[in-house]
């Protein structure tokens, strides 16, 4: 193989094996029951449905083999046969508190919902990107992620949990129009915080995002908030 300079594929050519999804998806293993890309592993896998060709996560809380989780890239076996991670909410199992997650990019295809406390206290994170096609980010989601600093949400969110993003890092938000009412204490003891912009749709804003008062005492640098002609209502903050 030392000679070998070129390799030209056909166009048409849909079924690929083990090492070409080495470095752009995630291989399943059905005997170890593990997702692998790259150095990133995803344990207690298994599948959901045969038909359908669908993979369920267990849990994966004291995994310390994932620091990187994208859940859109494509997954395949060793024969180069496609699975999908279900999209029913729960089907990516259980992350409290996972140690050494840093980045993070959700939800699966087909699925619109993030099952509140589902990465609760991910202490490593700091970049979570929510892709377009997601609806719903639950309760207490990313609470307690404290070194999260960098947020991404999609233009086809429409709710956002209590505590959300509690206790984090982010230092700016951008909250989509599509999300009509804003729940009380999704930012809130988010100590970074500096800019927020709260764009045209959201017609109600809940009290308690911005309470950032440590130990009795204000610790707000928050310097910019953009408030939009749709909004109608805003409870004490």
């Amino acid at each position: 193989m030392s000679k070998l300079s070129r390799v030209v594929l056909a166009a048409a050519i849909a079924v690929v094996g083990l090492s070409a999804y080495a470095d752009g998806g995630w291989i399943f293993d059905s005997t170890a029951k593990t997702l692998t890309c790259g150095d990133n592993v995803i344990k207690n896998v298994t599948v959901k449905d045969k038909t359908k060709m669908t993979l369920s996560i267990g849990d994966n809380k004291s995994n310390a083999n994932i620091v990187q989780l994208d859940l859109t890239l494509p997954i395949a076996d060793g024969d180069g046969v496609a699975y999908t991670i279900n999209p029913e909410q729960g089907s990516i199992g259980t992350w409290q508190g996972n140690k050494t997650l840093q980045t993070l990019v959700l939800p699966q295809p087909g699925c619109k919902q993030i099952q509140w406390d589902m990465f609760k206290n991910c202490t490593a994170l700091t970049s979570v990107e929510i892709v377009e096609g997601a609806t719903t980010i639950g309760s207490q989601v990313f609470n307690g992620c404290t070194a999260l600093a960098s947020v991404s949400l999609p233009s086809t969110l429409t709710s956002i949990g209590s505590g959300a993003f509690q206790s984090t890092a982010i230092t700016s938000l951008v909250i989509p129009g599509g999300v009509e009412s804003v729940t009380a204490s999704f930012v809130q003891l988010c100590y970074n915080l500096e800019r927020v912009i709260i764009s045209s749709g959201v017609k109600s804003f809940g009290g308690g995002n911005f309470f950032n008062g440590k130990n009795g005492h204000a610790a707000n640098v928050l310097n910019y908030v953009e408030f939009p002609d749709t909004l109608e209502q805003v409870t004490g903050t």
